[in-house]
């Protein structure tokens, strides 16, 4: 699939997350800052409406090239 935006409309896209809900049905909420070390706070919705949330750390990084994070702690919460 190719994205017709600008490399830097994705990542003022990928790095503005008070706006996933926007666009994003399964990472509905995520809070941090999107920096290499950065813990990130979100919550996950599943198909049937069950929700989680988990914490995060970005792995990696660069601006207007790549966003990464992994692992983290779940918590269901409804």
């Amino acid at each position: 699939m190719k994205i017709e935006a600008s490399r830097d409309e994705v990542w003022r896209t990928l790095v503005d997350f008070a706006a996933y809900p926007d666009w994003n049905p399964f990472l509905v909420e995520m809070h941090g800052d999107p920096t290499e070390g950065t813990l990130l706070k979100g919550v996950s919705r599943l198909s049937g409406g069950r929700s989680f949330g988990f914490d995060s750390t970005i792995t990696r990084a660069e601006v207007g090239r790549h966003l990464a994070w992994s692992g983290g702690s779940k918590r269901l919460l409804w």
